[in-house]
């Protein structure tokens, strides 16, 4: 009886942690720099270079920064808002992307706030 409650509560909690989460589209993931130099320049994936982004199923990750998707919206099959919390030099925040594929999935753009410019990316891998 203690194995099975012991089960059910890791269970619970897995599910609770989880919870909110939302996968980012496959043909969003990968890495993705300003330029080919960038990525030729930097060819191992980390978050250890500065403009160079890997998108992942469940958050993006960026130079010394880390931000967890909590909620995707598909606006279309090449648009998608997402948002979530960003951790930031030890600082925690609420965000909110607007990630555009173009040039058949070779280009990101990324709008990072409704009153920012867009910001173009190519696809690394």
């Amino acid at each position: 009886m203690n194995k099975f409650l012991i089960t059910l509560a890791l269970l619970i909690t897995s599910f609770l942690a989880n919870a909110g989460e939302a996968p980012l589209p496959d043909y969003f993931i990968g890495r993705w720099a300003p330029t080919l130099q960038e990525c030729k320049k930097h060819p191992v994936t980390g978050d250890d270079y500065p403009n160079l982004i890997t998108l992942e199923k469940s958050g993006v990750r960026g130079y010394e920064s880390y931000s967890r998707i909590k909620q995707v919206v598909v606006i279309s099959k090449e648009q998608v808002k997402i948002s979530g919390m960003e951790s930031v030099e030890g600082q925690t925040v609420k965000f909110e992307y607007q990630l555009k594929l173009t040039n058949s999935n070779k280009t990101l753009i990324i709008r990072y706030a409704p009153e920012t410019p867009e910001v173009k990316y190519v696809r690394c891998s």
